[in-house]
Parts: C-alpha cells; sequence; structure tokens
C-alpha cells in the first residue's frame, strides 16, 4: 500500500511501465507495481507491464492490471534475500487489508532540509489528523542505513578479534576479501 511519491521519497527506481498517480482511485482500473524480483520470476521485466495478476488481500480475490516494474527493495535488512513485492495505491486497498495495514504502517517523508529538524513538526502534523497514531521511532534514512551497517559491523568483530592476529599480509588479504564481499 503505497502512494504516489514512495518511488521518489524513497529512491526506487522505475524500470518499466508508468508510476503510480492521484489517477489510480478507487473508481480507476485496479493497478500494482511489482518489484524487479517478482516480475523476473514469472516473465521478464518489460513483458510484466500489462498483465493482469489476481490478488487475494481481502474478501475475495480481485484482479488488478500491473501498471510498472520497480527496482527491488530490501525490506528486512541489508543481508536479507530479495523479496517478489507489490505496491498497491492506498484507495484500491480492500478496506479489511487498509484496516490491518493502518496498523502497521511506516510513513517516509523527503526533505530538502535537515530531516531530524523536521521530527517534532511530522508528531504535530500527524496529531492534528490523528491523535491515536503514534509517532514513535522517527529516524532519518542515514540513521537507519547507520544501525544496518553497524549491525554488519558489530557481527564481524569477533571474527576481527579472534582471527586476525596474524601477520599483516593476513590483514591485507581480509581487508581485499572484505572489500569483494560487501561490494
Amino acid at each position: 500500500m503505497i502512494t504516489p511519491s514512495y518511488l521518489r521519497t524513497f529512491g526506487v527506481p522505475l524500470l518499466a511501465g508508468r508510476p503510480l498517480d492521484e489517477h489510480d482511485d478507487r473508481s480507476a482500473e485496479p493497478v500494482v507495481l511489482v518489484s524487479r524480483t517478482l516480475a523476473v520470476r514469472f516473465w521478464t521485466v518489460p513483458d510484466a507491464v500489462g498483465r493482469m495478476l489476481t490478488i487475494e488481500d481481502g474478501e475475495a480475490p480481485r484482479q488488478a492490471r500491473i501498471a510498472g516494474v520497480v527496482g527491488d527493495v530490501k525490506h528486512y535488512g541489508l543481508d536479507a534475500e530479495l523479496t517478489p513485492d507489490l505496491y498497491t495505491p492506498v484507495p484500491q486497498v480492500p478496506d479489511v487489508t487498509a484496516q490491518w495495514l493502518n496498523n502497521n504502517m511506516y510513513w517516509g517523508v523527503r526533505t530538502d532540509g535537515d530531516p531530524a529538524a523536521l521530527a517534532e513538526s511530522f508528531r504535530r502534523a500527524l496529531r492534528e489528523v490523528d491523535a491515536d497514531v503514534p509517532a514513535a521511532a522517527i529516524r532519518t534514512m542515514n540513521d537507519a542505513l547507520g544501525i544496518a551497517l553497524d549491525k554488519r559491523w558489530l557481527d564481524a568483530r569477533p571474527l576481527l578479534r579472534t582471527d586476525l592476529a596474524g601477520e599483516p599480509e593476513e590483514l591485507a588479504d581480509l581487508g581485499v576479501a572484505m572489500a569483494f564481499d560487501t561490494v
């Protein structure tokens, strides 16, 4: 469930087809975007556009046309496997699914200024719309990326402490291996 600004906000590339827009409302033809991983599982990237999918995300299966294919997103961490993802415009999500998603929602806000400086303004705006929606764990994308990278570093520290007490050549070899491993 995404809004038309999702791709731009998170820097997700459109690989084929078209992005979602404000015309993809409840009265329009049901459409979805699919990830590259989903597209190549069944077709090629350009061949996926225009295909019909049956989606079972509500009380009854529904049909939706693939409007576009987007780049893959690692939702569950940098080391996670790529997942076949499907993105539905918010107005076209079935009510029963929207109710569940509303309790499991993340917000993305793009800004030209310091994003951390806008945290309180965002909380205030959200309270004005719905005082019952919490705005917990606000962080910048740089902070989120830092957390993900710190976890990788912490996972590697025991290796560095115990296995690298050897010769400088061994350290250099590991440095090269790590550089290749993380690319």
